[in-house]
């Protein structure tokens, strides 16, 4: 398997309560039930995102490119925040754009990081993921810390930047080895193709990438 280095983006898992009169009448959570399953909540997302990849990996040669983008499209979309997360990447210049050519760079960029997944995670060598731990971050945020388990091999390090509230979570960033930001690897990425040409440029660049990477899955 080739793993995911540069772009790593990776359908949030969102429990939902109805609160019906009854409740009243039931005991109270204790609080520590309470905060458990609050810091649960933003590691459903990763979870899934981690059973959809292995679940790929272990039938990539029987799913072909296209299987394994139809897998993981509904996946990436929810667990990722991708509108803010295409903001990030594009930076100040987003601004400028339209109403129209943001919406239409929000949709290539979701196609894009779908297409370098789905590239990429194309074969299956005993992998496992595990969640190795979750952390608080300022404004509220949780860093959720997952590795790749490799037979003879160091463990990779994903660390996936959440943020929410309740059940309802989603990647804002992924870290590589701890310190490496998706965003900012791509932002860099992306500086050249928008100083030529703006956010169409850049949709012009990613539509391309999308193509290359299509061909060599």
């Amino acid at each position: 398997m080739r793993l995911v280095r540069r772009g790593l983006l990776l359908a949030g898992i969102a429990v939902s309560a109805l609160a019906m009169p009854t409740l009243l009448a039931l005991p109270a959570v204790p609080a520590q039930a309470a905060s458990a399953a609050q810091a649960a909540a933003p590691v459903g997302p990763v979870q899934r995102l981690d059973n959809a990849l292995i679940e790929v990996m272990k039938n990539a040669e029987a799913l072909k490119f296209q299987g394994r983008y139809d897998k993981l499209a509904p996946v990436l979309s929810a667990v990722f925040d991708v509108p803010s997360m295409t903001k990030i990447a594009v930076g100040p210049m987003w601004n400028d754009a339209t109403p129209e050519d943001q919406k239409a760079m929000v949709e290539v960029f979701g196609r894009y990081m779908t297409t370098m997944y789905a590239a990429r995670f194309n074969g299956y060598g005993g992998e496992t993921f595990e969640i190795a731990d979750s952390k608080e971050r300022d404004g509220g945020r949780v860093l959720v810390i997952t590795k790749l388990i490799r037979k003879d091999k160091e463990p990779v390090e994903l660390s996936y930047l959440m943020k929410g509230e309740g059940d309802n979570w989603h990647v804002t960033d992924v870290y590589y080895n701890g310190s490496i930001s998706q965003l900012a690897q791509l932002r860099s990425e992306f500086a050249g193709s928008l100083r030529d040409g703006g956010v169409k440029k850049l949709k012009s660049v990613l539509e391309d990438k999308i193509k290359q990477l299509q061909g060599g899955a």
